[in-house]
């Protein structure tokens, strides 16, 4: 059994569009989380997603287990991303 985390963010010097993209770049491993790229592939993370469909409202299946739930309503974002630990995945390959 491992632990969900759930974190609110009060960010008030930044737009809800800012903090959306900052996000979609976390999930997928761009931009400033460029360094956490291959290890999003190798947990399950497909690099195919299609960042705009993630910006709004997705359901992204990918390997492993690995998904990825966006809903955007207004200024509100809702994500909720599951995948197995990166050393979980590289048992057996």
């Amino acid at each position: 059994m491992q632990p969900n985390y759930y974190t609110e963010v009060d960010l008030h010097e930044m737009s809800a569009d800012q903090v959306r993209r900052l996000n979609v770049g976390w999930f997928l491993g761009i931009k400033r989380f460029e360094h956490l790229r291959k290890g999003r592939w190798d947990s399950g993370i497909e690099r195919h997603w299609p960042m705009e469909k993630i910006h709004y409202s997705a359901t992204l299946a990918g390997k492993s287990d690995a998904c990825l739930h966006t809903r955007r309503d207004g200024d509100l974002f809702l994500t909720r991303l599951s995948h197995q630990p990166q050393r979980v995945c590289e048992v057996g390959q």
